[in-house]
Protein backbone atom coordinates (compact mmCIF):
# COMPACT_ATOMS: atom_id res chain seq x y z
CA UNK A 1 0.00 0.00 0.00
CA UNK A 2 1.07 3.65 -0.65
CA UNK A 3 0.44 6.24 1.78
CA UNK A 4 -1.96 8.19 0.08
CA UNK A 5 -3.42 3.85 0.80
CA UNK A 6 -3.05 4.51 4.15
CA UNK A 7 -4.39 7.98 4.75
CA UNK A 8 -7.38 6.99 2.63
CA UNK A 9 -7.91 3.60 4.75
CA UNK A 10 -7.11 5.60 8.01
CA UNK A 11 -8.39 9.15 8.03
CA UNK A 12 -10.82 8.96 4.94
CA UNK A 13 -12.63 5.86 4.29
CA UNK A 14 -15.42 6.34 6.71
CA UNK A 15 -15.81 10.10 6.43
CA UNK A 16 -14.22 11.29 9.55
CA UNK A 17 -11.86 13.37 7.44
CA UNK A 18 -12.04 15.27 3.96
CA UNK A 19 -8.64 15.68 4.08
CA UNK A 20 -5.28 13.71 5.63
CA UNK A 21 -1.53 14.13 5.19
CA UNK A 22 1.64 12.52 6.45
CA UNK A 23 5.45 14.21 7.73
CA UNK A 24 8.15 13.86 9.51
CA UNK A 25 8.77 14.36 13.07
CA UNK A 26 12.24 15.84 12.48
CA UNK A 27 11.33 18.78 10.22
CA UNK A 28 7.91 19.22 10.22
CA UNK A 29 7.30 18.57 6.41
CA UNK A 30 4.50 16.30 4.82
CA UNK A 31 5.12 13.37 2.36
CA UNK A 32 2.06 12.55 1.29
CA UNK A 33 -1.46 13.94 1.25
CA UNK A 34 -5.16 12.78 0.17
CA UNK A 35 -8.38 14.13 0.00
CA UNK A 36 -12.09 12.20 0.00
CA UNK A 37 -11.92 13.25 -3.88
CA UNK A 38 -7.86 13.33 -4.75
CA UNK A 39 -4.38 13.54 -4.26
CA UNK A 40 -4.52 17.05 -5.35
CA UNK A 41 -7.58 17.95 -2.54
CA UNK A 42 -4.98 16.48 0.29
CA UNK A 43 -2.27 18.82 -0.64
CA UNK A 44 -4.94 21.71 -1.22
CA UNK A 45 -6.40 21.52 2.50
CA UNK A 46 -2.95 20.62 4.19
CA UNK A 47 0.05 22.00 2.20
CA UNK A 48 0.96 25.66 0.84
CA UNK A 49 4.26 27.12 -0.41
CA UNK A 50 6.04 29.87 1.51
CA UNK A 51 3.63 32.89 1.46
CA UNK A 52 3.37 36.31 2.52
CA UNK A 53 0.62 37.00 4.87
CA UNK A 54 -0.52 40.12 6.94
CA UNK A 55 -0.11 39.04 11.04
CA UNK A 56 -1.18 40.61 14.56
CA UNK A 57 2.05 41.56 16.21
CA UNK A 58 -0.09 44.13 18.93
CA UNK A 59 -3.31 43.28 20.23
CA UNK A 60 -3.62 46.36 22.51
CA UNK A 61 -2.77 48.79 19.64
CA UNK A 62 -3.67 45.99 16.76
CA UNK A 63 -0.39 46.97 14.57
CA UNK A 64 0.20 44.73 12.25
CA UNK A 65 3.14 43.47 9.69
CA UNK A 66 3.94 41.03 7.10
CA UNK A 67 5.83 38.35 7.42
CA UNK A 68 6.35 35.37 5.52
CA UNK A 69 4.82 32.46 6.53
CA UNK A 70 6.10 28.45 6.58
CA UNK A 71 3.95 25.87 7.08
CA UNK A 72 6.46 23.66 8.59
CA UNK A 73 7.97 25.89 11.05
CA UNK A 74 4.36 27.13 12.22
CA UNK A 75 3.33 23.56 12.54
CA UNK A 76 6.92 22.42 14.52
CA UNK A 77 6.48 25.95 16.93
CA UNK A 78 2.84 24.68 17.76
CA UNK A 79 3.41 21.08 18.48
CA UNK A 80 6.67 21.68 20.62
CA UNK A 81 5.14 24.65 22.18
CA UNK A 82 1.32 24.42 22.34
CA UNK A 83 1.71 28.10 20.55
CA UNK A 84 2.82 30.39 17.68
CA UNK A 85 4.17 33.51 17.08
CA UNK A 86 2.17 34.14 14.08
CA UNK A 87 -0.46 31.77 14.35
CA UNK A 88 -0.76 28.20 12.69
CA UNK A 89 -0.92 27.91 8.98
CA UNK A 90 -2.35 24.95 6.92
CA UNK A 91 -3.14 24.84 3.66
CA UNK A 92 -2.26 28.19 3.46
CA UNK A 93 -5.39 28.91 6.19
CA UNK A 94 -4.53 30.29 9.79
CA UNK A 95 -6.10 27.77 12.68
CA UNK A 96 -6.43 29.13 16.19
CA UNK A 97 -5.21 26.39 18.51
CA UNK A 98 -7.96 25.44 20.51
CA UNK A 99 -6.26 22.12 22.33
CA UNK A 100 -2.50 21.20 23.13
CA UNK A 101 -2.05 17.57 24.77
CA UNK A 102 1.19 16.50 25.58
CA UNK A 103 0.85 13.29 27.04
CA UNK A 104 -2.07 11.66 24.62
CA UNK A 105 -2.51 8.11 25.27
CA UNK A 106 -1.89 6.29 22.06
CA UNK A 107 -0.71 2.53 21.78
CA UNK A 108 0.36 3.10 25.22
CA UNK A 109 3.32 5.69 24.19
CA UNK A 110 2.91 9.62 25.48
CA UNK A 111 1.93 11.55 21.98
CA UNK A 112 1.25 15.16 21.39
CA UNK A 113 -2.03 16.00 20.06
CA UNK A 114 -2.97 19.56 18.91
CA UNK A 115 -6.29 20.79 17.42
CA UNK A 116 -6.41 23.91 15.47
CA UNK A 117 -10.45 25.38 14.57
CA UNK A 118 -11.00 27.47 11.94
CA UNK A 119 -14.92 28.56 12.04
CA UNK A 120 -16.86 24.97 11.63
CA UNK A 121 -13.24 23.44 9.85
CA UNK A 122 -10.54 22.40 12.08
CA UNK A 123 -7.05 20.08 11.94
CA UNK A 124 -6.09 17.43 14.30
CA UNK A 125 -2.26 16.31 14.49
CA UNK A 126 -0.82 13.94 16.29
CA UNK A 127 3.10 13.58 16.64
CA UNK A 128 4.25 10.22 17.22
CA UNK A 129 8.06 11.15 17.63
CA UNK A 130 8.53 9.60 14.49
CA UNK A 131 5.65 10.80 12.11
CA UNK A 132 2.98 13.27 12.21
CA UNK A 133 -0.45 12.44 11.16
CA UNK A 134 -2.86 15.39 10.38
CA UNK A 135 -6.63 14.60 10.18
CA UNK A 136 -8.55 17.64 8.19
CA UNK A 137 -12.76 18.15 9.47
CA UNK A 138 -15.51 20.00 8.67
CA UNK A 139 -18.60 20.36 10.51
CA UNK A 140 -20.79 21.60 7.58
CA UNK A 141 -19.71 17.68 6.11
CA UNK A 142 -21.03 16.24 9.47
CA UNK A 143 -17.66 15.14 10.67
CA UNK A 144 -16.54 16.06 14.77
CA UNK A 145 -13.50 17.09 16.49
CA UNK A 146 -13.59 14.01 18.37
CA UNK A 147 -14.07 11.70 15.15
CA UNK A 148 -11.45 13.54 13.66
CA UNK A 149 -9.24 12.88 16.34
CA UNK A 150 -10.00 9.00 17.08
CA UNK A 151 -9.14 8.16 13.04
CA UNK A 152 -5.91 10.09 13.77
CA UNK A 153 -5.26 8.38 17.00
CA UNK A 154 -6.24 4.64 15.00
CA UNK A 155 -3.88 5.81 12.53
CA UNK A 156 -0.97 7.04 15.02
CA UNK A 157 -1.30 3.62 16.88
CA UNK A 158 -1.57 1.79 13.66
CA UNK A 159 2.33 3.48 12.87
CA UNK A 160 3.65 3.37 16.17
CA UNK A 161 3.04 -0.43 16.22
CA UNK A 162 4.03 -1.37 12.84
CA UNK A 163 6.74 1.21 11.72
Amino acid sequence: MSWNDYISHYLLSEGKCYAGALGNSSDYKLFAAQGASSEEEGWAATFSEDFVAEVLVDEVTEQTEKVTINEATTLREAMETGTTSHGLFIGGQKYRIVKYETDFDCAGQEVICLFGALGKKGVCVINTGTMLVMGMYDEELGQTGGNCKSACAAFAEFLLQNM
